[in-house]
């Protein structure tokens, strides 16, 4: 009897099963990316803004740090590899990104000791520093442009931006500054 039990559960465990059937797997589509829908009057996204600044292939600026003016272009191949070109103090500054690093020219020849102000303005126009912040005020509205306010929670610097309500571009940043560490900055991107 013992063989009898033995020989069936053997036979049991050995039995094959039946083949499962390959079902087809559904393949995902790729969600194609949603239409941007063009903001009401009033309703300019200053996150979508800074968004912009830091992936736009490129703009035309106007920029003042402390008491150095310079107006200058980005452009861009892609993110990080940023190329900007600004006239200031008389001199043209030329900035690339590059694998290993920064390469400046001044006046169209290399140059590696490019002054403070310099690098100020290349990390304002690439890197766009987007500070812990305050909650957002909408101030109200300047033509097609949302005007926003916050408070910068480290400097406790005082930021006015404006982002055009189209499509979410900033048109213009200024900040109240904090001492000569962090001098007051006024931006204006066309």
């Amino acid at each position: 009897m013992k063989k009898v039990v033995f020989v069936c559960l053997l036979m049991l465990a050995c039995r094959k099963e039946a083949p499962e059937v390959a079902r087809p797997v559904p393949v995902a589509k790729s969600p194609s990316p949603p239409t941007p829908l063009p903001a009401t009057r009033g309703d300019g996204d200053y996150s979508k803004a800074v968004d912009w600044v830091r992936n736009a292939p490129g703009f035309h600026f106007e920029i003042t740090i402390g008491d150095v003016s310079a107006t200058g272009d980005l452009s861009r191949a892609r993110v990080g590899e940023e190329r900007v070109r600004f006239k200031a103090k008389g001199e043209e500054w030329a900035a690339e990104r590059h694998l290993k690093g920064v390469s400046w020219s001044r006046n169209g020849k290399p140059d590696a000791n490019e002054p403070a102000y310099a690098d100020r303005i290349y990390q304002w126009m690439t890197l766009f520093p987007d500070p812990q912040k305050s909650p957002l005020q909408v101030v109200g509205t300047e033509g097609d442009s949302t005007h926003v306010r916050f408070t910068n929670l480290n400097t406790n610097e005082t930021h006015d931006v404006w982002v055009r309500s189209a499509d979410n571009r900033l048109v213009r940043l200024k900040t109240s500054g904090a001492g000569t560490a962090f001098p007051a900055v006024e931006i204006v991107i066309k």
